[in-house]
């Protein structure tokens, strides 16, 4: 028996089993009190799970999926877009970022396990672009017809960086870098 201090004591890691934990009182005359003794067995898991494995995809992109494997000894995972002051439960293995330019650290991922212990976070390790604004339509100069000149002028605007053409309703397309 260990004489108690204060209101609380900690258990360590471990496995307790039913009936192992036991708590009497004893007074100034020496009388002992009977137990209060823990009626299932008690797993205290001060083991923290490993990180989770996280796929960021490539800058700049139109698609931000983020793909998460939760760690060893993970049940769950949350995840962070501002350096981890706000925290969302991530549900199945994505989770997708929305338009915007993420700075490195910035997007963190978080395992769990069945105990609350939580794991170390995996971050973005470069800045990440998620592009998906759609750019305006090129101008184009067809020529008249009937003609003997079969130039089409294409003039592709600043935020695109190639333009392609297809002669046959989109079934096959030629691209061009400008």
């Amino acid at each position: 028996w260990t004489t108690g201090v204060g209101t609380t004591f900690v258990l360590a890691h471990g496995t307790y089993v039913t009936y192992g934990i036991r708590v009497r009182n004893t007074d100034a005359a020496g009388n002992v009190s009977g137990t209060a003794n823990n009626a299932s067995e008690l797993i205290v898991d001060t083991v923290v799970p490993a990180n989770p494995s996280v796929s960021f995809p490539s800058s700049p992109t139109n698609n931000g999926t983020v793909t998460v494997s939760l760690g060893d000894g993970a049940t769950s995972w949350t995840y962070s877009i501002n350096a981890g002051v706000d925290w969302t439960t991530g549900v199945g293995t994505t989770f997708v970022l929305a338009h915007g330019t993420y700075v490195t650290d910035v997007i963190r991922v978080r395992n769990t396990d069945a105990a609350g212990n939580v794991s170390g976070t995996a971050n973005n390790n470069s800045e990440l672009i998620v592009d998906t604004v759609v750019p305006a339509n090129p101008s184009v100069s067809f020529p008249s017809s009937p003609t003997n000149n079969g130039v089409v002028t294409v003039t592709k605007v600043s935020d695109a960086v190639s333009w392609a053409y297809t002669v046959n309703a989109g079934n096959n397309w030629s691209d061009w870098l400008t």
